[in-house]
């Protein structure tokens, strides 16, 4: 069994090309999906309210929508105090469930591959857990019509992203790349050659 990465932009289309491999016979991590069962941990919503107190812990549970504003404030143009204070909270633990669910799928014996999905893949350190990162492009215009249709603005991709690594140094760290501006047909068909490519056996 291997480990695919994915690293990209924001709104790049990571998800769908996630999918893609799934139907190869894949399993999916979603470190997004990890950091929500992280954000539910006693200690960690602790700590949140310790910081935070009630704007952000509403009766025991963590408002994401508000701890986003918090991490994510709208005249923010670098990352935050705030931001890097919930990723020294919340990405140790994020990486040890990360850890915890490889090593069960490793031990099943019956899987050609497992992709890790993470946005912060390289920020994180996550990419030592990958045989493979693949990173996945998509123009500028395509990925803000994409953002647009998650409710976001130009500026507040812009914003996200600038609290990232930046596009060229994520290429420079993956080991092969796949471009998502055009049909899904397109795409699984560069899913497939990387595949082929990899000569991994289901």
């Amino acid at each position: 069994m291997i480990v695919i990465g994915l690293a990209g932009g924001i709104a790049c289309g990571k998800s769908l090309v996630a999918e893609c491999f799934k139907d190869l016979g894949c399993v999916i991590v979603d470190a997004d999906q990890v950091g929500h069962e992280v954000l539910c941990m006693p200690l960690v919503v602790d700590q949140i309210y310790q910081k935070w107190g009630g704007r952000v812990v509403v009766e025991g549970k963590v408002d994401r929508r508000e701890l986003a504003k918090v991490v994510f404030p709208s005249d923010a143009d670098s990352p935050t105090e705030a931001l890097k204070y919930l990723e020294q909270l919340t990405h140790p633990e994020i990486g040890k469930l990360v850890q915890k669910r490889l090593k069960q799928f490793r031990a099943s014996g019956d899987l050609p591959a497992v992709v890790l999905d993470a946005p912060v893949m390289f920020k994180a350190n996550w990419d030592r857990f990958c045989d493979k990162i693949v990173f996945v492009d998509a123009d500028l215009q395509v990925r803000k019509q994409r953002a647009k249709e998650r409710g976001w603005s130009e500026t507040e991709l812009e914003r996200r992203e600038s609290h990232q690594m930046s596009l060229e140094q994520k290429r420079k760290r993956s080991t092969d790349f796949v471009t998502n501006s055009g049909s899904i047909d397109e795409l699984k068909q560069q899913i497939r050659r990387l595949w082929r490519h990899w000569d991994i056996s289901a």
